[in-house]
Formats: structure tokens, sequence, C-alpha cells
């Protein structure tokens, strides 16, 4: 092994130990505060369960089946986008229901709050207004039947396209933060800008 190879090796090795995200947060305090949208194309949304997890094959590769059983174990709450009965898109809802969990390994909720995460639609299928749908339609169930107070909602500051659904469907950017992970563990978290709303 040359010496280049070895430090690369090192570096690599390295940065899977530390994770470092740059992320917007938003958030939704009341249901009537978010817009129904329609979407370009008719799709229906549908409960992810135990029975159906495994159609998440029809745009995603086999590993995405064991993490949506893990999801699923933990009590996590997600729906399936379906367009001509096949899977497009997916949105899952991590619900704090203790006092105090870290979500993701990176986000603090408290009793009665949300984090909606791992969302994804299809490449083909994007710009069809299908993750505004799938965004209100996971409120609407935890807002509704969950009776959470509060979701909160992040991605990266750069993902322009989920930053534009998640504004169009009426979530409210509550700032930007840094985290910084130890083995997908929060050893320190900054806040970069805060929106007073």
């Amino acid at each position: 092994m040359h010496l280049i190879d070895f430090i690369n090796l090192i570096i690599q090795k390295i940065s899977n130990l530390f994770r470092i995200r740059r992320q917007q947060v938003f958030v939704c305090i009341d249901f009537e505060e978010l817009q129904d949208r329609l979407p370009r194309i008719p799709i229906s949304i549908e409960d992810i369960t135990y029975a159906n997890v495994h159609r998440v094959t029809d745009f995603r590769d086999q590993a995405r089946v064991a993490s949506f059983h893990g999801f699923l174990d933990q009590v996590q709450i997600g729906v399936y986008a379906i367009l001509d009965s096949k899977v497009v898109g997916h949105a899952w809802a991590i619900i704090c229901r203790d006092k105090r969990i870290k979500a993701n390994g990176y986000f603090r909720l408290c009793s009665g709050e949300a984090l909606i995460h791992y969302c994804n639609v299809k490449p083909s299928c994007r710009g069809c207004g299908i993750y505004q749908v799938m965004l209100f339609n996971l409120c609407n169930r935890l807002f509704n039947e969950e009776r959470l107070d509060k979701v909160y909602i992040d991605t990266e500051v750069d993902n322009n396209a989920a930053l534009r659904g998640m504004q169009k469907v009426g979530f409210r950017p509550l700032g930007q933060y840094m985290y910084f992970q130890f083995r997908n563990r929060l050893i320190y978290k900054k806040c970069i800008t805060y929106y007073d709303s």
C-alpha cells in the first residue's frame, strides 16, 4: 500500500466517525396553518405497515425494507405515495412518546413532538407536488390522530426542492443549525440563524 492510499484510508475512517450536519429546521404548531396541496398527477396516500413495507422496492433498493421494518419496530409512522399502483414516495415521522428523545442521533424532541424525516420521491415524479401531499397527510395524522403539539421537519440547507416543498405546505422556518456527531451521537449543537416567528 502506498503512503497516499494509506492516508486516504485513514481520512475515510476518521470521517466515518465524525459527521457535521448543517440543517434548516421548520416547525408547525397548528394543523390549520398547513395547506392541502393538490398534486399534478393522481396519487393516493397509504400508511406504511408491516404488510406493505416491502413495496418500497418499487423505486428504492432492498435494503430500505429492513430500514422500514426498524422504523415500524420503533413505532414510527410512515406514508407511501402511490401512482398507478406503484410506490413513488415515502415519508416518516418519529414521535416522542417519552419525556425526551434524541431523534436520528441529533434532533432533540420532547413529549408531544415529532420529527418528519426520511422523505423521498422517485426522481421521475419529482416536481409534481407529491412531497407536499405526503407531508400534509402525515401531519394530519400526527396532529389529529396522535394529538401532537408540534411537528418539526429539517433538511440540508442546500436542498432547495425540499425547502420549497416545506414552505408550500405551510411549515414555518425556525432556524439553521449545525450538529456535530461522533459515532452517531450528538456532541455539539449550534444555532447559526434563528428566525423569530
